[in-house]
């Protein structure tokens, strides 16, 4: 019994050892000003783009084209995504309900909302190496290998 308690106090220590990092991200969320469209975050990341000191010239410019680049792939992926809700709000609505289409109307969102992950990924890891960080493989790296495989858009997604 004595055994099981501080086992489980231990494990509680960890726990809470873990979750401070996630506090703290919790705080730094809840202090960001809400963003109410897409326009307010492009306008907001090309402020801090120009007007990081700490940026050279051609740090800028590369991410200025690695922003636009995704800002791009994101709307192609937004305007797929109304479609497929489009489309699949008129099946669910149809006296002629085919569960089968639904499925995989719904298998198709799943993908394109992995794709939209993808692309956000793929820009981080770009911005860091345009800033001179290397990518290091992280534990959320392999959590996300697992669920959508490699960091690439491919057609199979």
């Amino acid at each position: 019994m004595k055994l099981q308690l501080i086992t489980f106090a231990a494990f509680a220590a960890v726990l809470a050892g873990c979750s401070a990092p996630a506090k703290k991200l919790d705080q730094k969320v809840n202090q960001e000003p809400p963003i109410q469209t897409n326009a307010q975050l492009q306008a907001q990341t090309e402020d801090l783009i120009e007007n990081s000191p700490d940026l050279t010239a051609t740090q800028k410019s590369s991410l200025h084209a690695l922003r636009e680049t995704t800002r791009q792939q994101l709307s192609d992926l937004q305007k797929e995504s109304l479609k497929l809700r489009a489309v699949l709000i008129r099946d669910v609505l149809n006296p002629k309900y085919n569960a089968r289409e639904v499925s995989m109307i719904k298998d198709r969102i799943e993908k394109n909302e992995r794709k939209k992950l993808v692309v956000m990924f793929n820009t981080v890891d770009e911005a860091n190496r345009v800033l001179g960080r290397e990518k290091k493989i992280t534990n959320d790296d392999l959590i996300m290998f697992d669920l959508v495989g490699p960091y690439k858009l491919h057609d199979e997604f």
